[in-house]
C-alpha cells in the first residue's frame, strides 16, 4: 500500500496563502528514508524538525544555529528526501481570491466552507495519481499532522468522498485517514519542510516580493513534485461547476 503523509502550512490569518504538501511513496521506501532522515534529525535540540521554527531561529531551535550551519542541515534533509522513491505534491489557496468568493462557499458548504477543505480534497485527489509503475492502483494511506480544529470534519469529508454516493474517479483509491504527531513520525517532517517551502514560494516569489529560494529549488529539482494553486479564475470555475454562484463575482 501506498501511503501519504501531508501537513499545512498558512493555516492562519493574516497570511496570503494557505498550503499543503505531501509525499506519497511505498512502506518499505518509508521506512529507509525514517532511518536517513532520523539520522540528521536526531542531533537537533529537539529531536524532530519543524520547518519555520528551524529557518527561523525559534523555539526549541533559538540561538542554537547560524545561518550558514541551518543552511547545511537543510540541504542534508533534502537529499534525504531526494535520495527516496517518494513524490511530491502540493495544493494552495490564495486567500484574497477566495475572499471574493466566500459568502457563496460558506452557503453552500456549510461548516466545510474553509480553504482548508479546499486544499485537503485538492492534495487528496493529487496524492491519488499514479506514481510510479505496478502502483497505479494501489490504495493510498493518508497520515496527516495532529489537527484538532479540522480533524472532525476532514474524517467527514474524507468518508463522504469514498463513500457509495461518491462520483470521483479517483475514490477506489482512498485507503484510510489517520492523524499522528509529527514530533513521532519524521515523514510528517518532511511533509511540512514541503509545505513551508511551498508557501514561501507562493506567498513571497508569485508575488513578485523575493526571489525563489534555494531549498524549494532544491527540493523542486528533477520534477517530482508537482501541486495546483485555487486562484481568482481557478476557484470562480469551481463554484459555477458546483452550483454554488447565486451571485457571481467578478475575476
Amino acid at each position: 500500500m501506498l501511503k501519504a503523509y501531508c501537513d499545512e502550512s498558512g493555516k492562519h490569518e493574516p497570511a496570503r496563502v494557505i498550503v499543503m504538501g505531501g509525499y506519497v511513496g511505498v512502506g518499505a521506501e518509508w521506512n529507509r528514508f525514517d532511518r536517513g532522515w532520523k539520522a540528521i534529525v536526531r542531533k537537533l535540540p529537539s529531536g524532530s524538525f519543524h520547518a519555520s521554527d528551524f529557518e527561523c531561529g525559534q523555539g526549541t531551535f533559538k540561538g542554537a544555529f547560524t545561518r550558514s550551519q541551518t543552511d547545511r542541515i537543510q540541504a542534508q534533509l533534502i537529499s534525504v528526501i531526494k535520495n527516496y522513491e517518494i513524490f511530491g505534491y502540493w495544493s494552495g489557496v490564495n486567500r484574497r481570491a477566495f475572499a471574493r468568493f466566500e459568502a457563496q462557499i460558506k452557503r453552500a458548504r456549510s461548516k466545510y466552507w474553509s480553504p482548508y477543505f479546499l486544499c485537503f480534497q485538492q492534495i487528496m485527489e493529487l496524492c491519488s495519481r499514479p506514481v510510479t509503475g505496478g502502483l497505479s492502483t494501489a490504495a493510498v494511506s493518508f497520515i496527516f499532522d495532529r489537527q484538532d480544529e479540522f480533524r472532525g470534519r476532514a474524517c467527514e469529508i474524507f468518508e463522504s468522498m469514498k463513500g457509495d454516493r461518491s462520483t470521483l474517479h479517483y475514490k477506489a483509491r482512498l485507503g484510510t485517514l489517520a492523524f499522528s504527531d509529527r514530533k513521532e513520525a519524521a515523514p510528517l517532517q518532511a511533509a511540512d519542510f514541503l509545505a513551508y517551502e511551498c508557501y514561501k514560494w507562493l506567498d513571497k516569489t508569485q508575488h513578485g516580493l523575493s526571489p525563489s529560494r534555494w531549498q524549494w529549488e532544491m527540493l523542486n529539482r528533477g520534477g517530482r513534485i508537482s501541486g495546483y494553486e485555487f486562484e481568482a479564475g481557478s476557484i470562480k470555475r469551481l463554484v459555477e461547476k458546483a452550483g454554488w454562484d447565486d451571485n457571481p463575482a467578478k475575476v
